[in-house]
């Protein structure tokens, strides 16, 4: 029997983005599920101006509790952290970490210092905030087509100022010990945000496996990188103990 699979999406983003994921797994049997966090969609600035990560893995634990069997859970970018907290929380069957945020303070790359200080003073003071487009095109998005960046940027959305802080600030806890699921880690080598140096400390911490995909940046869910990321993510998941052919269940 496959294993359910629960998404969590990133910083300003939303389920749309996981739609070629989605679509790939569902296609090979399995079951998907991918909720907005608290205030994405639609989008709530109400919600937003008091959301704490905190908030985001308690809204990810009720829909956790939903599944009948402990789901592998794949998290992008910040929902790489809340993946690791919720595993902390909730029987996770594995964690899949695409260019995950980690639970150390990320190293400042040299390309995000041009587009840091709009973020600064929203972060800071907890307010909602939306990463501009030229950002995400930069730091990003820049591994894409121009054709597919314009795609995933209408769906942009705003986010959690007081969320994000915790993670930038490196304020989120999770102990190696707590995570009792297999692990993969993936990466980019062209990440300008969670550099690959940084990934693969993370998968030290957690004996995870561990997954490069060479000239790829930050964001490995595009449809365009099926067959590089998703594919061998799936073989993975697919060779999990619990769900290999014969296992019992």
């Amino acid at each position: 029997m496959l294993p359910p699979l629960l998404f969590i999406h990133g910083t300003c983003s939303q389920p749309a983005h996981f739609e070629p994921w989605l679509g790939y797994f569902r296609r090979a049997g399995y079951t998907c599920v991918a909720p907005a966090l608290p205030g994405h969609v639609p989008s709530d600035p109400a919600i937003l101006a008091h959301a704490t990560f905190e908030d985001y893995v308690t809204a990810l634990a009720e829909v956790h509790a939903q599944f009948d069997r402990p789901p592998v859970v794949i998290g992008y970018s910040l929902g790489g952290l809340l993946a690791q907290r919720l595993a902390v929380e909730a029987e996770c069957a594995g964690l899949v970490l695409l260019a995950a945020a980690t639970p150390f303070r990320l190293p400042l790359q040299r390309a995000m210092l041009p587009y840091i200080l709009p973020l600064v003073r929203p972060v800071i003071g907890g307010q909602p905030f939306r990463i501009s487009d030229d950002a995400l095109r930069a730091l990003v998005m820049h591994h894409l087509s121009v054709a597919e960046q314009d795609e995933l940027l209408r769906d942009v959305v705003p986010d959690s100022g007081r969320a994000f802080r915790s993670v930038a600030l490196g304020l989120v806890r999770v102990r190696p010990r707590d995570i009792r699921c297999p692990v993969l880690c993936v990466t980019g080598t062209d990440d300008r945000v969670v550099a690959a140096s940084a990934t693969r400390r993370l998968a030290r911490r957690y004996s995870a496996d561990m997954l490069v995909i060479e000239g790829c940046g930050h964001w490995l869910a595009a449809g365009s990188l099926l067959a590089e990321v998703a594919e061998p993510v799936r073989a993975w998941i697919a060779g999990l103990p619990s769900f290999r052919p014969g296992a019992d269940l």
